[in-house]
């Protein structure tokens, strides 16, 4: 047997800090989170392809080996390597295996968290909370680069990123709404904006190039203007608030105290059949044959009929 390396995953500390090509001993600590989550999705990974497999061989985390070997220019980077044993007669180590495709399930999650988009089903759920650990050196104006060997783009690792998926396993639901609140920061790099609702809860959305100026002059005449928000939430289903704004379909900025009314407004129904329109065949096929009996219990986490 030989010892060969292959490459894995590269990840490059950005910021000020890093100008100087140089990591600190504390973002050591980054390295070995990021390991430990690595490791874990690929053990996911690897119980999916053997589903008659309650656990992984013996020895197989004995055997994982991920090292680098040194610091590139570029702000930090390290580049990660897999260290490997094959046959003396085995040269080829590129054929993809479960740690190129965690790598690749861990980078999709970040970009799906920085873009605001649904989390990879891919994702193992249970590995979520070591997202806690991985980022906690990070500053302002600091952030990690991560990408994987088979990636063409990289995925942007922020403190931002982290907290969302950390906290990704709460409970949530999705629903349509229509609020009204103050415009108290926007982000116009990120195209994002922070709403404060009347009940004083604070949420983020982001916002198209068409809406920045709506979005703008909310926030800067917020004393005496409020700004009108319709589209797709995502609700928190212990309180039933809303935790994010997932995606608008309309804005408008309304007086302080007062609810636009548009009576131009699609019947709720031309809405409904519009949104399902949009929804692919093998979405439907998911649906569960009981959701007519318990729609409650997949909208708002209630108990299904039943249960005590």
């Amino acid at each position: 047997m030989t010892k060969q390396l292959k490459d894995l995953t590269k990840l490059t500390f950005d910021g000020p800090k890093y100008a100087d090509h140089g990591l600190e001993i504390d973002d050591l600590s980054e390295l070995q989170a990021y390991k430990k989550l690595l490791v874990e999705t690929a053990k996911e990974v690897w119980k999916l392809k053997n589903p008659d497999r309650a656990r992984t061989p013996r020895g197989w985390l004995d055997s994982i080996a991920i090292k680098f070997y040194g610091i590139e220019e570029g702000s930090a980077s390290v580049a990660l390597k897999r260290e490997i044993e094959s046959p003396e007669n085995q040269m080829d180590i590129e054929l993809p295996d479960e740690f190129d495709e965690a790598a690749e399930v861990l980078q999709d999650s970040m970009v799906a968290a920085a873009t605001d988009q649904p989390l990879p089903e891919t994702m193992p759920k249970n590995v979520l909370p070591l997202f806690e650990n991985f980022g906690n050196n990070l500053g302002e104006g600091t952030r990690i680069r991560v990408k994987a060997r088979r990636r063409p783009q990289e995925a942007i690792y922020t403190r931002e990123v982290q907290k969302r998926l950390a906290t990704w396993l709460e409970q949530t639901y999705s629903d349509q709404f229509n609020q009204v609140g103050e415009v108290r920061a926007t982000d116009l790099d990120g195209s994002r904006f922070t709403l404060r609702l009347e009940d004083g809860n604070k949420v983020e959305g982001r916002f198209t190039p068409k809406q920045e100026a709506l979005v703008t002059d909310a926030l800067r005449d917020h004393a005496t203007r409020r700004l009108q928000v319709i589209g797709q939430g995502e609700y928190l289903c212990d309180t039933a608030k809303l935790k994010r704004i997932i995606e608008i379909s309309d804005i408008s900025i309304v007086p302080s105290g007062e609810t636009e009314y548009h009576d131009g407004a699609p019947p709720i129904w031309e809405v409904i059949s519009a949104i399902g329109s949009k929804v692919p065949p093998e979405a439907w096929k998911k649906v569960p044959e009981d959701l007519a009996r318990n729609l409650d219990h997949y909208l708002y986490c209630r108990k299904k009929e039943g249960e005590e």
